[in-house]
């Protein structure tokens, strides 16, 4: 068996699709397999974005509503912290994977403009006003990311199904818990899969 070894440096690129510039030729009488050996990628993609609609937070400073607009990128519950006043404070719930909000000096917050209630797991016209309130839906920091998929276009039945179908997917790995920023080694070499390849 020979191996075929294509080598990618995409680090300074935001398009994350990779195509071959000279094809490599395969002959039509022999099989083949393909496999992913190696990925290293960067943990940064956007949960708060104008596009998701998912970027005014609401207060209230004990006499009137105010709102601010979050800069697109990837935030987490610290970093949302720090855009809300002193008075309000957004904690883990790490038993339900909720939100708990803290609240002082009469502050309250609302979530009546947009989408950003589902990142923090609460519901479209929620009003906090007590302090200590839990979100009742569980937080979704990641905006529904849960899964990177990795597809190769030479396959078409890989292990990976999505939505109930077969994919082209030829590896997939959960969101990991590293902050943003962070590289992932994305493939375990203790699950390196070789798919075949389609006509």
């Amino acid at each position: 068996m020979s191996t075929v070894a294509v080598l990618h440096d995409q680090t300074n690129k935001t398009d994350d699709n990779f195509r071959l510039i000279s094809p490599i030729q395969l002959a039509y009488d022999k099989s083949y397999t393909v496999t992913l050996m190696q990925c290293v990628m960067t943990y940064c993609w956007n949960n708060i974005n104008a596009q998701y609609q998912n970027n005014v937070i609401e207060w209230y400073d004990g006499t009137s509503w105010h709102q601010s607009t979050i800069a697109d990128g990837t935030s987490t519950l610290d970093e949302l912290n720090n855009i809300y006043p002193a008075q309000v404070n957004i904690n883990p719930g790490y038993a339900l994977g909720k939100t708990v909000i803290d609240l002082a000096g009469g502050y309250q917050i609302r979530f009546t403009i947009g989408n950003f209630y589902k990142i923090l797991g609460f519901n479209q016209g929620d009003v906090v006003t007590v302090s200590g309130t839990a979100s009742p839906n569980s937080a979704n920091i990641t905006y529904g990311i849960d899964k990177i998929l990795i597809n190769c276009s030479l396959i078409d039945n890989s292990y990976v199904w999505v939505n109930g179908q077969p994919s082209n997917a030829i590896y997939t790995v959960s969101v990991p818990s590293t902050p943003p920023g962070s590289r992932i080694n994305v493939v375990d070499p203790s699950s390196i899969y070789a798919l075949p390849v389609t006509d």
